[in-house]
């Protein structure tokens, strides 16, 4: 799992949303909540963001990430939910110290 000794320097966006993944399940978070997590990752974030250094993350990422979103016809409720698991995939990121 990824911890503060990483410091987000080497932990690519795929990795850490792996590890993140991982945390919530541990959490207990319920079935539901974790399958649409893996929707969000499988099918936007690691494709988008995936080969990202953590650490490398910037608001440009992003907004390709919402750009191509829309441009695969995706309404903004799935990009809201979308960007609302990756503010708590970061927030937690944050929380360990990695970024």
């Amino acid at each position: 799992m990824a911890n503060g000794e990483h410091v987000g320097k080497s932990i690519t966006m795929a990795s850490y949303l792996e590890d993140w993944l991982r945390a919530k399940t541990a959490a207990g978070r319920r079935e539901s909540t974790l399958a649409q997590y893996r929707i969000y990752v499988d099918n936007y974030l690691a494709p988008a963001l995936g080969h990202v250094r953590l650490a490398d993350l910037r608001a440009f990422h992003v907004d390709r990430l919402l750009a191509t979103m829309e441009a695969d016809g995706r309404g903004l409720p799935t990009q809201h939910r979308v960007l609302a698991a990756l503010s708590s995939a970061l927030s937690t990121a944050e929380r360990r110290r990695l970024v």
